[in-house]
C-alpha cells in the first residue's frame, strides 16, 4: 500500500515538474518572439523598452568622416608689456579641425587659435597648408580658417536637434598631438545648463557625450552613427584635464549661421580686392 501511494506521489510530481517545464517554455518562446530577426525587443502593454534596431554593429560608415578632420597647430605670442611691439614669449597649441567645404574652409574653436600669429593645418594624407582666419565668432567659441586647395573631402552637416540622449556618436579629433583618432560612445545628455569654459567662454547649450575628448580635441568633430557632424568638440570636465567621462560639444544648428556669414564675409572681400 505505501508503495503504490509512494508511486503514485512520483507520478504526480513528475507530471508537475512536466507542466511547469511546458509552462516555462512556452514563456520563454513567447518572449523570444518579440524579438524580430535584427535583433530588436518590440514594447509591450508592460511597458518594455525597444532595443534600437539602428544601432550599428560598427562604426565604418561613420568613419569615413575623419578623412575631414584635421590638425590645427597655432602659434601665438603671449602679450607682455615690457616687450613693447609684441615680442613676449611664443607658444604652440595642437588641436583639430574639421573641413566644411571641398575647397578649404575649416571650423574649428576660436579659444584654439586666440592671439595666434601663425596657423598651419595637416590633413590626414600628412599634406600640410598655412591656414588664414577667415573669421571668428567669439560667442559660441567658433572660428573659421581657409586654407589654399581645392577638391577636399568634406563633411556633411547633419541636424544637432534630431539629436537623442542614447544615440552613438563619434569623437574625432587628434588628441594628445596623437594621429587622427576616433572614439565612440553616446549622447549622455543635452544641456542648457551654463558651464564655465576654462578660458573664459560662457556656453550655455551644449551636447554631453562619454566619447573620450582630451587635450587636442578642440576643434574636432561630433559626429552621428551616419557620418553626420553635429557638434564641434570644444570642452572636457575633469580635475586633471584627463577624460573621466564628460566631454562637451557645441551643437552645429547653434553655428550653422555665424558659418555662413563667415564665409560670405570672406568671400566677398576677397571679390572686392
Amino acid at each position: 500500500m505505501n508503495l503504490s501511494r509512494g508511486i503514485l506521489v512520483a507520478l504526480v510530481s513528475s507530471a508537475t515538474a512536466l507542466t511547469c517545464l511546458l509552462w516555462k517554455g512556452r514563456s520563454i518562446a513567447k518572449i523570444l518572439s518579440t524579438f524580430d530577426s535584427a535583433g530588436s525587443k518590440e514594447a509591450g502593454s508592460s511597458g518594455i523598452a525597444r532595443v534600437n534596431p539602428g544601432c550599428p554593429a560598427d562604426f565604418s560608415n561613420a568613419c569615413d568622416a575623419v578623412n575631414a578632420v584635421v590638425h590645427v597647430r597655432a602659434r601665438s605670442r603671449e602679450k607682455n608689456d615690457r616687450n613693447f611691439g609684441g615680442s613676449g614669449r611664443e607658444s604652440l597649441s595642437s588641436a583639430s579641425g574639421v573641413i566644411l567645404t571641398d575647397d578649404g574652409f575649416i571650423v574649428t574653436n576660436d579659444h584654439v587659435i586666440k592671439d595666434a600669429v601663425a596657423i598651419r593645418v595637416t590633413l590626414p594624407n600628412k599634406h600640410s597648408y598655412v591656414a588664414e582666419l577667415a573669421g571668428a565668432d567669439p560667442l559660441h567659441d567658433l572660428a573659421v580658417l581657409k586654407i589654399r586647395e581645392a577638391k577636399l573631402p568634406f563633411v556633411l552637416l547633419g541636424n544637432s536637434d534630431e539629436a537623442r540622449v542614447g544615440d552613438w556618436v563619434l569623437a574625432i579629433g587628434y588628441p594628445w598631438n596623437l594621429d587622427e583618432t576616433i572614439t565612440a560612445g553616446i549622447v549622455s545628455a543635452k544641456t542648457h545648463l551654463s558651464v564655465q569654459h576654462p578660458v573664459s567662454y560662457h556656453l550655455t547649450n551644449l551636447i554631453q557625450t562619454d566619447a573620450a575628448i582630451n587635450l587636442g580635441n578642440s576643434g574636432g568633430a561630433l559626429v552621428n552613427n551616419a557620418g553626420e557632424l553635429i557638434g564641434i568638440n570644444t570642452l572636457l570636465v575633469s580635475p586633471n584635464k584627463v577624460y573621466t567621462g564628460y566631454g562637451y560639444a557645441i551643437p552645429v544648428n547653434d553655428i550653422k549661421e555665424s558659418i555662413e556669414h563667415i564665409i560670405g564675409s570672406w568671400k566677398e572681400s576677397r571679390q572686392v580686392r
